[in-house]
């Protein structure tokens, strides 16, 4: 016999303490290219006391690169990660990892993006 439950999700329920935003993967047009990442940029409203945000990557389907010093704390209103090794890729995602210390005050993310270089001077197939 299976037993369902019901999860109520409302304004009472308070802010996760965990959470996570990936992109979807971009690949500027054409996953053939070769392109340049230089770094990840997220900008929010000034983070609220107990919360953290520290920004990943990912190049061409390989493992998450989060680095445990570079992280955005409260009162903060932006971070940047910059992409190591010259960041060539033929395809990228990119996103955020979260800590809220679950006491109603919610993060607000305005922007993350990824500032990348096409390499207009290698051939192209």
């Amino acid at each position: 016999m299976t037993t369902t439950e019901l999860a109520v999700v409302d304004n009472d329920c308070g802010t996760s303490t965990t959470f996570k935003w990936e992109s979807l993967q971009y690949d500027a047009g054409s996953p053939a290219l070769v392109k340049d990442a230089l770094r990840i940029g997220i900008y929010f409203d000034p983070l609220p006391e107990n919360t953290t945000i520290t920004p990943m990557y990912r190049i061409d389907n390989d493992e998450w690169v989060i680095r445990s010093d570079v992280h955005a704390e409260a009162g903060d209103r932006y971070i940047t990660l910059e992409v190591a090794d010259a960041g060539r890729f033929h395809e990228i995602q990119y996103g955020f990892i979260g800590t809220t210390a679950n006491d109603m005050l919610t993060p607000v993310i305005k922007q993350v993006s990824a500032e990348i270089r096409v390499l207009n001077e290698e051939r192209k197939l």
